[in-house]
């Protein structure tokens, strides 16, 4: 306990020395199991010093796509409607189960699959080249990091009426075989936090598992076998 005590304030520390801001001094109670990861640690930190103090690991990553959300609101002020960080969350989401996407190109040819929603080619590219700076990689844009926060934003996309049509996206026959290996590992991983998704999840690997037969076998035979049998 006392390490994750010193974890947390020196992770509040540096993020103060960041950012410019006065620590806050009362320590949260770190005893639950999730908080045996750095990575918690380090997010409550960091929205300790926005005032913020959830504890739950739900709790914390939503907080961080609030702020992730807020963000993208004023970059993508220009897209107009009243939720201009809508198209961002669907595309970083997209993205993340896809395992990024290199050019403008070949991420609004999933789009049109995943959303069914036409942005002109500029907007798009606008869309596109404004987020990957703030998710960078050697090309394109990237998933969101670090993955429980990328994870978190998917879960939030797959609670939504357009999951089915997303994950047909990345799992169907037009899906390349990296990109579906990609979406099953994240997939996988969700399931184990996030009952919620359970119903989603099943039904998706029931459509698709002919189109997944070989991303299955590479590593993720054990876990979908018993999953698609209950």
């Amino acid at each position: 306990m006392l390490d994750r005590q010193n974890a947390y304030k020196q992770s509040l520390i540096a993020f103060a020395e960041k950012f410019d801001a006065e620590p806050p001094t009362l320590v949260p109670d770190l005893e639950a199991e999730h908080f045996g990861r750095p990575l918690y640690l380090q997010m409550a930190a960091l929205l300790a010093l926005h005032g913020e103090r959830p504890v739950s690991p739900e709790g914390l990553t939503k907080a961080l796509l609030n702020h992730e959300a807020r963000y993208w609101r004023r970059l993508l002020v220009s897209f107009g409607g009243n939720e201009p960080d809508r198209p961002a969350a669907k595309l970083l989401a997209l993205a993340t189960l896809a395992g990024g996407f290199a050019t403008p190109k070949e991420a609004q040819r999933y789009w049109m699959d995943a959303f069914g929603e036409t942005l002109s080619k500029a907007n798009f590219r606008d869309l596109f080249h404004a987020l990957a700076p703030l998710y960078p990689g050697r090309q394109g844009l990237q998933p969101v990091r670090p993955d429980l926060l990328g994870e978190a934003l998917v879960a939030q996309e797959l609670l939504r009426s357009e999951a089915t049509d997303l994950l047909d996206a990345v799992l169907g026959h037009s899906a390349t075989q990296t990109m579906r290996r990609h979406a099953l590992s994240v997939l996988a991983r969700l399931s184990t936090r996030r009952p919620e998704l359970y119903e989603t999840l099943v039904e998706a690997l029931v459509e698709h598992f002919a189109h997944c037969t070989k991303e299955i076998g590479c590593g993720h035979r054990d876990y979908w076998s018993v999953t698609a049998t209950g």
